[in-house]
């Protein structure tokens, strides 16, 4: 039978009150599908397929790349293939590690249980979780996974919440009490009313929250998405303004730009554009995540590295991460002066088999017992959450009682609590054995108990949590724990692994969120938290200022993942968590994250690095480009652009730009880090810069006052001062290169003296090979053969002269700002 009844919340919605025997029949059904409410199963969104492909191809970076080449090509320039590789290349990390990280997910993806035993018209029958509908009446058993939220309506459960409410203690729940979906029965079976399905479940629910949750992104790579904006717009700049000039000149034909244009404007931009910037920070981080995927630690977005290495509070749960979720038997006790230990023994057996109990707890009991029945059972007391004890009854009038002190009708009561007190301050549960003479009668006992003996259990605390904890101690990062235990409880373990300030504690329970938001940067231990409460913790963290990496597993962990700024999974969590996490610990280690912070630190430190040197090129490019096109266009003379052709630079642009830099990010750092402001790396390259450019402009006017007053400096035309510029820039770069090195340690003076040797190498067998062959060599194409003496003398003591005074007046800046540098170790 089955009754009517309407939906408080909807009195347009007919509730049905089914039994269950009989459960919903098709007529009911059929028209719970008619309404859509039916058990629709909601995913945490994630990149598609076509996305990563669409996002690693069609972005501004490429764009930028990819329209400049398409240009060049145009006029057979085919320097442009070289930004196209670039992009190529660029494009194919980004795909290779999305792809990869997308398959890990799927690797290590929790199965979910499809179809869910339901009773329809009178029968049992098993249909998928995703045609269960409203008042469906659902049957779950031992290692169900509950998928809606409902009533039950018969029999009786033990259910793990621990994902959905952080509690790490079973709970038993019988005839009209709540069950919640993504909860896991370890033990029973029972008849349950589906009271909320699809979208207003308690898992669907949170999942649709979490997709609404916009995750910012990363400051560096935002930083560089703002840079290629900037640098788009003056690339469009400078492209119009040569060909205006030409215009202007009446030049303005494919011939005259091939022969006095294109190869000056390509020179010019692939010296404006950072085209390696973004390429090589790529590489860089993929080395990182390589290097620690073979530690299981997986990095699902490699410019999330950068956040973990900039954290300073770490939120945690206690389960899972400083405790194993196992539990010891740590003492037991025997308190009555009748009985000896073997009668202990043989009574802890006899109840751990009569009772099928299955939790941490038990499965620690059972460890230490042999488990031999010798009395007959009579009645069982199955564990309840309001008595918080369970027991049996066995022939010859003996019961025999398990549980919290608290809860049982012990004789000498008090005496009991006060031994336990101890005990449980130091953050231990304590269970008591109680024997009767009354006997369990339906699921009741209503005698008097003899204490026997006393059980002190106590969490398995991970052996490398102290450690971690006092690295992250060390370098003054704040940890918070958060958890669905009770706060006293999380509290004492916590003191016991060295958190600072875990005497500072509190319990949420019904606290309101908003009252939550205010004590968030007070207290250090949390107790009780639901989801909406950890999201407010991580939500007020980040207001006032912190950098908050958030580790979870569970359901309930989902929302405050999704709010942080690094969110990291154990990979034997929820699939709901792992979907919205940045890193999973496929270990479940939380013992990896000193190594990943230290990797991500190396590599971020360095980006400044990596900045600075496409910063200097960019500038000096973009400095000479706008003066030698005025310049240009004053006198009236065409062949005055740019005066670098691409390859002229090419010692620049990638031995000091490209090769240093990935020595550079191999160096180990454990240094704090901070923000990638672009702005402040610009500002800090220019006096360089245009000190770079402002030498080839002193050679140009050389060579101009040679012309119009016959003063020999041995500048004879303009291949003679483009090859002098382009021995200053060589020599100039390595000052560069030293300069941002600094604080020197011995790695750095490695790879400064090494690209120096490098450079004066390259740029001598170029000398040598065009001396010996008489001839302008192809690889470099320097003019060595328009040099005199002269020339070398003066591009040398300019150069030097140059170099002096730039690192003079930079040593003295440094020192008025309190930045006085030593080197390191």
């Amino acid at each position: 039978m089955y009754v009517n009844m309407r939906s408080k919340k909807n009195s347009n919605t007919v509730r049905y009150n089914p039994s269950p025997k009989e459960g919903l029949y098709f007529p009911e059904i059929i028209q719970r599908n008619r309404e859509n409410l039916v058990n629709k199963n909601y995913k945490v969104i994630s990149k598609s397929s076509i996305e990563i492909v669409l996002s690693n191809i069609f972005n501004l970076y490429n764009l930028l790349l990819c329209s400049v080449a398409a240009f060049l090509l145009c006029f057979e320039v085919y320097y442009g293939f070289l930004l196209v590789g670039i992009a190529f290349l660029n494009t194919s990390i980004g795909l290779f590690e999305d792809v990869r990280s997308r398959l890990f997910l799927r690797k290590i993806k929790s199965p979910t249980q499809s179809t869910v035993g339901a009773i329809r018209e009178g029968r049992a029958v098993r249909i998928d979780t995703n045609k269960v509908v409203l008042d469906d009446v659902l049957i779950f058993e031992r290692n169900s996974q509950i998928c809606v939220d409902g009533i039950i309506i018969g029999g009786r459960i033990g259910i793990n919440e621990s994902s959905a409410t952080g509690k790490t203690i079973n709970v038993y729940k019988g005839v009209g009490e709540k069950v919640y979906s993504g909860t896991c029965v370890v033990d029973g079976r029972a008849f349950v009313r589906a009271e909320k399905v699809g979208a207003s479940s308690f898992i669907n629910d949170v999942k649709i929250k979490a997709n609404h949750i916009k995750r910012p992104v990363p400051e560096t790579l935002h930083s560089y998405r703002q840079l290629f904006r900037i640098v788009g717009v003056i690339v469009v700049i400078v492209i119009a303004f040569v060909l205006l000039n030409f215009y202007i000149q009446n030049k303005l034909t494919i011939d005259e730009l091939r022969t006095n244009g294109i190869n000056s404007l390509a020179g010019s931009l692939i010296g404006i554009i950072p085209s390696g910037l973004f390429l090589f920070s790529s590489i860089a981080l993929m080395f990182v995540a390589r290097k620690l995927a073979k530690n299981k630690t997986k990095i699902l977005d490699l410019y999330n590295i950068e956040n973990l290495s900039k954290v300073n509070t770490i939120c945690v749960d206690k389960t899972g991460t400083i405790t194993d979720g196992s539990v010891v038997v740590k003492r037991t006790m025997i308190i009555s002066p009748d009985v000896r230990e073997e009668y202990i023994a043989q009574m802890m057996s006899n109840l751990l088999i009569a009772t099928h109990e299955h939790n941490s707890v038990v499965t620690a009991l059972r460890k230490i017992y042999d488990l031999q029945l010798s009395a007959g059972i009579n009645e069982v007391l199955p564990f309840d959450n309001k008595n918080n004890y369970f027991g049996a009854s066995f022939k010859g009038n003996k019961t025999l009682i398990l549980g919290d002190p608290e809860f049982m009708p012990l004789k000498n009561k008090i005496g009991v609590l006060n031994l336990c007190e101890e005990h449980i301050k130091e953050g231990n549960r304590v269970l008591v054995l109680g024997e009767g003479n009354e006997p369990i009668v339906d699921d009741k006992f209503n005698g008097k108990l003899t204490a026997l003996a006393i059980f002190v259990i106590k969490d398995c605390v991970r052996e490398e949590v102290f450690e971690t904890l006092r690295w992250f101690d060390d370098r003054g990062t704040t940890v918070k724990v958060i958890s669905g235990d009770n706060a006293q409880l999380v509290s004492t373990v916590a003191q016991e692994v060295g958190i600072k300030h875990a005497t500072k504690f509190i319990s949420l329970e019904n606290m309101p969120l908003e009252r939550v938001k205010e004590i968030a940067t007070r207290y250090t231990i949390f107790g009780n938290a639901t989801a909406e409460q950890k999201e407010a913790i991580i939500l007020a963290l980040k207001e006032a200022g912190s950098t908050v990496a958030m580790i979870g597993d569970g359901i309930n962990d989902v929302l405050a993942l999704k709010h942080s700024d690094c969110s990291i999974a154990m990979a034997t969590g929820s699939n709901e968590a792992k979907n919205v996490s940045q890193i999973i610990l496929e270990g479940s280690s939380f013992s990896k994250l000193p190594e990943i912070v230290n990797e991500g630190r190396r590599v971020l430190n360095n980006l400044e690095r990596i900045t600075s040197l496409f910063a200097v090129k960019s500038i000096f490019a973009l400095f000479l480009t706008i003066v030698f096109s005025i310049y240009s266009l004053i006198i009236r003379d065409i062949s005055y652009q740019y005066p670098f052709a691409v390859s002229r630079l090419f010692l620049w642009e990638f031995f000091i730009s490209s090769c240093a830099i990935l020595f550079l990010v191999l160096e180990k750092s454990d240094e704090q880090t901070n923000n990638l402001q672009l702005g402040n790396v610009f500002k800090k390259n220019i006096p360089f810069a245009v000190t770079a450019a402002g030498v080839v402009l002193i050679f140009f006017i050389l060579q101009q006052l040679q012309e119009i007053n016959s003063i020999n400096f041995g500048i004879y035309n303009k291949n003679t001062t483009v090859t002098m510029s382009a021995i200053a820039i060589g020599v100039l770069s390595i000052i560069h290169l030293y300069k941002i090195c600094i604080p020197l340690t011995k790695y750095r003076r490695i790879v400064v003296c090494s690209f120096a040797g490098v450079n004066f190498l390259v740029l001598g067998i170029s000398a040598l090979v065009t001396y010996i062959t008489n001839k302008t060599e192809p690889f470099l194409q320097m003019p060595y053969l328009d040099m005199s003496g002269p020339s070398y003398f003066i591009t040398f003591f300019i150069t030097a002269l140059a170099a002096s005074i730039y690192l003079f007046v930079d040593n003295l800046l440094g020192i008025k700002k309190g930045e006085f540098r030593q080197d390191e170790n």
